[in-house]
């Protein structure tokens, strides 16, 4: 979407990437925002965008992706439970709502916000739609970007 050309760099984990991010040996490395709030509050790395649309609530000096000129930019990580197919709906639906319930809790909250986690509550049908929207995306900027797997 920034029509830029980098060379992808395979790092075995975030805390070797963050390293040689540091060290000035790679000049930018998508973090997640977790392990990466301390060293841009320390002024060690320089935010230059979060990935959301909106701002985070860790670093709000830090502009969305969007705001600075890669427009239309929104990709967040998020976590979901995942069962086999078939799994009987009377068993989504207890399962989305015991879960629906513990990340509404404030102590979940309180536990998770600090560390950049945004509890999001959501259906088996809007999680469904979350996940096949990513697989259509990542499909297409693959195939626009000509990437193909080794």
């Amino acid at each position: 979407m920034a029509s830029i050309d980098v060379v992808h760099v395979p790092f075995k984990g975030i805390p070797e990437a963050l390293s040689e991010t540091l060290t000035g040996r790679v000049h930018f490395f998508m973090a997640p925002i977790a392990n990466a709030v301390n060293y841009v509050k320390e002024g060690r790395l320089l935010g230059l965008g979060v990935s959301s649309l909106k701002r985070d609530a860790l670093l709000p000096e830090v502009p969305t992706l969007d705001e600075a000129g890669v427009q239309g930019y929104d990709s967040v990580l998020w976590f979901g439970l995942l069962g086999p197919a078939g799994l009987a709906a009377e068993v989504k639906t207890r399962l989305s709502a015991a879960i629906g319930q513990i990340l509404s809790d404030g102590e979940t909250r309180a536990r998770w916000t600090p560390i950049g986690i945004e509890p999001r509550p959501t259906t088996p049908e809007e999680f469904d739609r979350i996940v096949r929207g990513d697989i259509a995306l990542f499909t297409r900027i693959a195939r626009a970007a000509n990437i193909t797997a080794d």
